[in-house]
Parts: structure tokens; C-alpha cells; sequence
């Protein structure tokens, strides 16, 4: 029974491809995007509950949500296809551990989708080492175990004229001992002229300076898991990526980031902007850590003519 279920689970043929699109430019939002989704822990713990928020931009008339989890999909090329029911989930998880409560896949309509961890972290454990046994497809990604499952959170968003679905790794510890990430921060955000002074509103077609006040706190340090290349792994710093995008203009960079030791951290924190058309343009800033967690920012800036 243990190598049946999972075999024939990963070896199911699903004849499903990625719907193609016409891409705007990566940063500029004019039609329905999700720029980022956050969950709340960013690593959850059996017992916890973790909120999943989203950062949705750019759409027409009402949107809505859906969103759902999956234990192991089909990956990227097929759609993220789940490759597993919640009965054959459940009765998997029963079989390896008792006092498995499974969290419906189906997590709702609502903006905000809350998870409940109320499964036998050791049950999902012995499960995760199983998986690692099965000859999988190339497309079918198999989790690590060494101390999480890496589930996938899945996000569908509609309005009148799009469809778009967004993807985020869920990671499900194996213990509350594990050591443990926290979302990132970002403080104000402050436009400049060229003699440095800030800015309540924009001018159409003169650049401007943007600094985001990002605390150093948001790259927590962390003892990073063993490899064969790095069996003895020092605490470091996360790495940490700040992704721009606007409704309007344009930004020098379209990312930035931080490595300790290796860039300055005020590299992540400045930027420039101009707008060259329209009354109202929106900034939204996306900050991630290397472990998953994530954080955004909008803003909502006037943009006048020339005096």
C-alpha cells in the first residue's frame, strides 16, 4: 500500500498546458495582476493558523478570489495540477501517523484565506520521506524533508475581462522547534527633487527620486541548512529583493536587492521615477526575503504638469 498510492498519484498523465499571454512590460500594471501573496506566518508550525493575503493590482469591476493547497502538483508546465484528491491525502496521512486532521483543499472565496495546521506533524513527516521513495515524473517536483513539507498555495483571480493564478510555496515544519522566518517591513516612502527636497506630489515628466525607508531588521540573520558544498553553514543574513512596479512611467530599476557582505544596503532602498502621462499613477513595492517571506507597499502619488 505505501508504494501504490504514491506511485500511481505521480505517474498520473494530466494532458494540461499553460494558457499563453500577451505581456505588458514585467513592471507596468495596466490589466489584472497579483504581485505578490503573503502568508502570515510565513512558515507554519502544527497548531498554527497562517493568513494568506494578496496584493492585487490593475483589475476591472469586482474581483474575485479563490484560493486552494495542494500537498504536490504537476508543476509549472502542467498548470500546477493537483496529483492528489483530499480523500487519498487524508487516508495517506491516516496511514502514516494518528491524529491527522487535514485542512480542506478548498480554502474559500474571501480576499484573506486562512490555513489551519492541525495535521500530525510527525504523520507528515514519515509521508514526506515516503514521497522522496517514488520515481516521479522529470515535471513533478518532490519535496524535501529535512525539516518541512513544501506544500503550494494557489490563487485564482477574475474580473470582468481576466484570469490570472498565482502560486506560493506553503511550507508546513515538521516541529515548532524549527528555526523560524518573519516577514520583512517596509517604513515610509519618500519622493525627492534633485535639490533633496521631499515631495507631496510629482511633476509630469521630470524624474524624481523615490527612498524607501526598509529597516535593517528585515534581513534576519539565520544558520542556512547544510549541502555537500557547505557542510558547516555560519549565520548569515537573508538576502533581500525589492520588486518596483507602477501604474504609469518609468523606473530605473525595476528590481533591487541586498547580500550581505556583498552590496550596500541602501542599494535595495533608492530608486527613480518619471511619469509622463496622466493625472494619477500608483507605485507598489514588493519586498521578499530568501526564506519566503514577503511585504508590499502602495502608493498613490499626484502627478501635475509643469509649472
Amino acid at each position: 500500500m505505501k508504494q501504490t498510492w504514491m506511485t500511481a498519484l505521480l505517474m498520473t498523465a494530466l494532458g494540461l498546458s499553460a494558457c499563453a499571454e500577451d505581456f505588458e512590460s514585467f513592471n507596468t500594471v495596466s490589466r489584472l495582476r497579483v504581485l505578490a501573496v503573503q502568508l502570515d506566518p510565513p512558515d507554519v508550525a502544527p497548531g498554527e493558523q497562517a493568513v494568506a493575503t494578496a496584493l492585487v493590482a490593475g483589475g476591472t469591476g469586482d474581483v474575485t478570489y479563490e484560493w486552494s493547497w495542494c500537498p504536490l502538483t504537476a508543476g509549472s508546465v502542467n498548470g500546477y495540477e493537483c496529483l492528489v484528491t483530499q480523500e487519498e491525502f487524508a487516508t495517506a496521512l491516516a496511514f502514516a501517523g494518528t491524529g491527522a486532521s487535514l485542512p480542506a483543499f478548498d480554502l474559500g472565496t474571501d480576499p484573506q484565506a486562512l490555513f489551519d495546521y492541525q495535521m500530525d506533524g510527525a504523520a507528515l513527516q514519515a509521508l514526506c520521506a515516503l514521497a522522496l521513495q517514488q520515481q516521479a515524473p522529470a515535471f513533478v517536483a518532490l519535496p524535501s524533508c529535512d525539516d518541512r513539507f513544501v506544500a503550494t498555495l494557489m490563487l485564482t483571480v477574475r474580473d470582468d475581462e481576466d484570469e490570472v493564478t498565482a502560486v506560493k510555496e506553503l511550507p508546513l515544519l515538521f516541529s515548532a522547534d524549527t528555526g523560524r522566518n518573519g516577514n520583512p517591513s517596509i517604513g515610509a516612502v519618500t519622493f525627492f527633487n534633485e535639490a533633496g527636497i521631499a515631495l507631496e506630489e510629482i511633476t509630469r515628466s521630470e524624474r524624481v527620486d523615490v527612498f524607501a525607508d526598509v529597516p535593517l531588521t528585515a534581513s534576519e540573520s539565520f544558520i542556512p541548512a547544510a549541502t555537500n558544498e557547505v557542510p558547516d553553514p555560519v549565520e548569515t543574513r537573508e538576502i533581500l529583493f525589492m520588486t518596483w512596479f507602477v501604474t504609469a512611467g518609468e523606473l530605473a530599476f525595476t528590481r533591487t536587492g541586498y547580500i550581505d557582505g556583498e552590496t550596500a544596503f541602501e542599494d535595495i532602498q533608492d530608486n527613480s521615477w518619471k511619469v509622463d502621462d496622466g493625472d494619477e499613477a500608483t507605485l507598489y513595492l514588493v519586498l521578499q526575503d530568501e526564506r519566503g517571506g514577503v511585504v508590499w507597499k502602495q502608493i498613490d502619488v499626484q502627478v501635475e504638469g509643469r509649472p
